[in-house]
Formats: C-alpha cells, sequence, structure tokens
C-alpha cells in the first residue's frame, strides 16, 4: 500500500472523518475536521515563500487506501515559520532515573530546543506531524510505521534549509484541561510563589494533581516508539500533557 497525498477537498472532508472517528466525537470532532478542512492545502511544497502568501493553508493531508478505495489509515503534517512558532509555551520537566518528574518548569520552545538539540544553524520551519491513525483491524501490520516515514520524507524534502521536526503524544489527561490549569497556575497566581523550577511534588500537592498525570495515553505509544526509531528527542511536554518529540533537520 502507498501513502497518497489528498488533493480534493470532498476526499479530504471523508477521510477526516474516518480518521477523527477513531479519538473524537461531537463538538471535538467537528472541531478537528473544520480546522483540518480550514488550513488544507494542494500544494506539493509548503516552505517560507509559500507560506507567507497562504500562511493559513499550512497543512497537508495523506491517505491510506486498500485495493476497493476503502480508508486504511490517514495522516496530517502541519507546517509553521519557526517565528511564528518559537515563543509556544511547554512543561520543560527535569526527571530522575526512574523516569519521575522531580523539578518543572514553563519554557518556549525555542528555549528547550537550544538546551536539547543545540541546532546549528537558526531554524526556518517548524514541521508537526499533527495527527495519524490506522483502521483498528489493521494495526500492527507496519502501516503507522509507513505514516510515519511520510512524515519524515516531507521533513528531507522540504527546500528550508534547518528545520525542526516535532510531534506530540495523546496523554492520559490530554482530553480535559488540567494540563491548561497546571500551566495557567506555575505562570499566574499563587503558582508564581514557587520558582521558575519548582519541584513538582509541591506543585503536584498543592494542586491536588493524579499521580499519573504525565502519562501516554495507550492508544500514542506506537508514536513514542516511531519516535524513538528516527532519532527523535524527548522535549518535554504540551499543554495538553502530551509529549514532545523533535528532531532537527
Amino acid at each position: 500500500m502507498r501513502v497518497i497525498q489528498i488533493r480534493d477537498e470532498d476526499a479530504a472532508l471523508k477521510l477526516l472523518n474516518f480518521m477523527g472517528n477513531f479519538l473524537f466525537s461531537g463538538n471535538r470532532l467537528e472541531k478537528l475536521i473544520r480546522d483540518s478542512l480550514n488550513s488544507f492545502s494542494i500544494s506539493e511544497i509548503i516552505d517560507l515563500e509559500y507560506l507567507n502568501s497562504h500562511g493559513e493553508r499550512n497543512s497537508k493531508i495523506f491517505g491510506i487506501f486498500d485495493p476497493q478505495g476503502d480508508h486504511v489509515g490517514g495522516l496530517i503534517v502541519k507546517y509553521y515559520p519557526w517565528q511564528k512558532l518559537k515563543k509556544q509555551l511547554y512543561f520543560h520537566p527535569a526527571k530522575n532515573e526512574n523516569g519521575e518528574v522531580k523539578t518543572l518548569s514553563v519554557e518556549s520552545i525555542a528555549s528547550i530546543i537550544e538546551k536539547k538539540l543545540s541546532p546549528k544553524e537558526e531554524i526556518q520551519l517548524g514541521i508537526y506531524l499533527s495527527y495519524f491513525t490506522i483502521k483498528e483491524d489493521l494495526r500492527g501490520k507496519g502501516l503507522g510505521r509507513l505514516l510515519f516515514q511520510k512524515f519524515i520524507e516531507e521533513v528531507k524534502s522540504n527546500p528550508e534549509s534547518c528545520k525542526l521536526a516535532f510531534t506530540i503524544t495523546l496523554g492520559k489527561y490530554s482530553m480535559i484541561p488540567l494540563g491548561e490549569t497546571l500551566m495557567k497556575y506555575l505562570l499566574e497566581g499563587e503558582g508564581r510563589r514557587f520558582s521558575n523550577r519548582t519541584k513538582f511534588s509541591e506543585v503536584a500537592k498543592s494542586m491536588d494533581l493524579p499521580k499519573d498525570l504525565f502519562e501516554t495515553d495507550p492508544r500514542s505509544y506506537p508514536t513514542k516508539v516511531f519516535a524513538k526509531e528516527s532519532g527523535f528527542t524527548f522535549l518535554g511536554f504540551s499543554k495538553y500533557l502530551g509529549e514532545l518529540w523533535g528532531k532537527i533537520f
């Protein structure tokens, strides 16, 4: 099976419905479809020149189909100018030897990238694996890896000289606003009494946070596996409590 870029809006709508129903429903599903269609591009190349003129059309959608033409899997890749992306805030943790979060700060992605990846030149573009899924009865057959490799091909073939490829896993608590509440707490109000690099146990106790706050949703385990196989580095957590993984190309 091949991964094919979708270039027709009706086909994109059908594929997005197929993809979204594995994870979302109701308003969340409608938002995924609406936002994805609003940013849908049929361009072969999305670089800085393209984004300067068509910045709202910054997503490519790819599909895998069986011989009968039915949906098997789908992939959404988003492109962002680094200047727009670099100020976004993420949780930057320090972990102990057991992988437990000991201290936590909120920092820009630019600050985290500088510390963790030390790019040798200025990043031009952020290329984001936004979402991908495979039909449930065909999982474990290498199709998810095929979609992830298509993402890597998109990054490598992009003409910009320095790019950040990144993805964010689904966290156990990503579907509720717990992470957003924690970030706001650390940046505002009572949370500001803690130091910039605070002991997570103090915050967890003060907010009565669950012990498994940063646990990955089992449905996202393959994403972590594929990212590790491709040499990505764990960078932190998003405000939705998913793991941020990235690599400089």
